[in-house]
């Protein structure tokens, strides 16, 4: 599929770091997420964070809880990858929301992945699945990590409060 013919919209801005477009190609909501160089960015950077979201995405590619990369450009820092739905919100959770966040926290354990931006824009809902997208800042850790906050319960607004394990 040649992405760049689409007919991409501005879906959101993340941060100063990138630009994310939507578009629908064969039937499929896509989703193109364009790294900018921004000299106001204090983070580690969008060479960096583009890296870290293509390695992290492809090792965690097996799972469908997280978006699946379709094509990197490196050097354009543009990749293209599956919709996974609008934000969570209250009105959207399904009835096992928490079990499946607790699950997106084990598959992050079990694959040493640390993801240093969770809020609940991050969080997404297609088909009742709940998902976990930008991994721009998240590292892939060489050694075991620690355990995760596990979810026990949710608020009013939909928001989450943890436990540590």
């Amino acid at each position: 599929m040649e992405y760049d013919k689409l007919k991409w919209k501005l879906y959101s801005t993340i941060g100063s770091t990138s630009m994310v477009y939507y578009a629908i190609g064969h039937g499929k909501e896509l989703i193109k997420k364009e790294y900018r160089s921004d000299p106001l960015y204090l983070g580690s950077g969008p060479k960096e964070a583009f890296d870290n979201e293509v390695a992290i995405l492809k090792k965690l590619s097996k799972y469908s809880c997280f978006p699946t990369i379709l094509h990197a450009d490196k050097n354009k820092r543009i990749i293209f990858m599956t919709y996974s739905g609008p934000s969570v919100y209250k009105g959207n959770q399904p009835r096992n929301y928490i079990e499946q966040l607790n699950e997106i926290l084990t598959i992050l354990e079990r694959e040493n992945i640390l993801y240093k931006d969770f809020k609940l824009q991050h969080l997404r809902i297609k088909s009742g699945i709940v998902s976990l997208i930008d991994f721009g800042a998240s590292t892939e850790e060489k050694q075991k990590i620690g355990s995760y906050y596990r979810v026990i319960d949710t608020n009013d607004l939909g928001l989450y409060t943890h436990l540590r394990l």
